[in-house]
């Protein structure tokens, strides 16, 4: 989005929404380029989803930011590891038993319904 586009999207708004969104958009600004450039191939992959797995993905995230922060790392780097995986290969890997004992039921519920942001392989 243009900086003009992203004015006048930000002009509709409430002050407060839009005070919180230009925090948002100065936060991503500062990130360096990888940064952004993975943030935005998540958004566009998100928006690929159809919209029930959009939501389930969106209250995975929401979940994932209450656990504490070791658990949060965790998940983190359970989600990295499966990057590398093919979609039969994360499936695998979340029916293991170590997946099971490593992850509660909610954590583990919470990599499931983030998977789909994974890249493909």
């Amino acid at each position: 989005m243009s900086p003009e586009q992203q004015q006048r999207a930000l002009d509709r708004l409430p002050p407060g929404q839009r005070r919180k969104l230009q925090e948002r958009i100065d936060r991503f600004d500062r990130l360096p380029q990888p940064q952004q450039r993975t943030l935005r191939n998540l958004y566009n992959r998100l928006h690929q989803l159809p919209p029930e797995r959009q939501d389930a993905v969106r209250k995975a995230i929401n979940r994932f930011s209450r656990q504490p922060p070791e658990r949060q790392n965790a998940i983190r780097q359970e989600l990295r590891g499966m990057e590398a995986l093919s979609e039969q290969g994360r499936e695998a890997r979340m029916a293991s038993r170590d997946f099971k004992n490593r992850f509660s039921g909610k954590e583990q519920g919470i990599v499931r319904d983030m998977a789909p942001l994974l890249p493909p392989n």
